[in-house]
């Protein structure tokens, strides 16, 4: 029985390897690991045992999520076998987050009965960098890019809105300036008011038609240029014309910083894995408003 034993489990650490080799892969230079689960091995009476080992890598710097190669082995202490997993990390100079999981399970006879042990689990979570160098292709590289597409994309469109309005607002000054710059010309006295008194009127309305002219937005972004975060909160920084007596509102998701005269304003709650949306807006004394878009990310 004892032979048994011996016999089944070295088939089953060489099995356990040939299939770990055969289903992972990894670049030629590489960097070795191991965990000590702290499950003991069963060494008495043992007729049949399963070991499930699963290894995974995520590249922190690059955004690449690997199963790596991974074997288990039993190394002796403390008076007795505990399970030992040996894995391979890319040796790429990266920061690699591992999740690790291990599972094992049995039986035994005995004096003519038979009995099972397990599943006895254990997991496992650790970060490692090493000292290479990267190459290849890089989803974080292109998630920066399409972050920065995207940025710019909500720029134009902010941008060409705030054109729209501003237009507008200059053409209705226009028309009403014409009007009465008309009337004063064709007209010396009209309605009882000298010629004087119209060009007055003119004068006040298109200044009264610049002044109440929404703000217009002139850039959006984050602090320092980011365009993501991995933490619970992102700051978005406002650049507005005029910059004087305005005031300032970000709302994203259930966010909403309510309208405050600072325009770096940080989103402290509401963020959603991926993409988010918040809505900027810029007020200035008489209520007027200009709005704004800007998408960023959280890894």
């Amino acid at each position: 029985m004892r032979r048994l034993y011996i016999n089944m489990f070295l088939g089953l650490v060489i099995s356990l390897s040939f299939l770990s080799l055969l289903f992972s892969s990894v670049d030629a230079e590489a960097a070795t690991y191991s965990w000590d689960t702290g499950v003991a091995l069963y060494t008495s009476y043992v007729i049949e045992q399963t070991v499930a080992i699963e290894v995974v890598g995520h590249n922190v710097s690059q955004g690449i999520t690997l199963s790596l190669p991974s074997t288990v082995s039993p190394v002796w202490r403390s008076g007795q076998y505990y399970w030992v997993v040996n894995y391979t990390v890319p040796d790429d100079g990266c920061a690699w987050r591992i999740y690790a999981a291990f599972r094992y399970s049995g039986m035994q006879y005995f004096d003519g009965s038979y009995s099972s042990f397990g599943p006895l689990c254990s997991s496992y979570t650790t970060t490692v960098t090493t000292s290479g160098s990267f190459s290849g292709p890089s989803s974080k590289t292109a998630t920066d890019a399409a972050n920065s597409a995207a940025f710019w994309a909500n720029q134009a469109n902010s941008n060409a809105q705030t054109a729209a309005t501003n237009a507008q607002n200059a053409y209705n000054a226009a028309s009403s300036a014409a009007s009465y710059a008309q009337t004063a010309a064709n007209q010396t006295v009209y309605n009882g008011q000298s010629a004087a008194y119209w060009a007055n009127q003119a004068y006040s309305y298109a200044m009264l038609a610049a002044q109440n002219a929404a703000p217009r937005i002139e850039k959006v972004q984050g602090l320092n240029g980011a365009t993501c975060t991995t933490g619970s909160s992102f700051t978005v920084v406002i650049s507005a014309s005029p910059s004087s007596n305005v005031q300032y509102r970000v709302t994203c998701g259930s966010f909403d910083s309510g309208w405050t005269t600072s325009n770096q304003i940080t989103i402290s709650s509401g963020l959603v894995s991926g993409a988010n949306t918040a809505t900027v807006q810029v007020k200035n004394a008489v209520g007027n408003t200009a709005q704004a878009s800007f998408t960023f990310f959280k890894l």
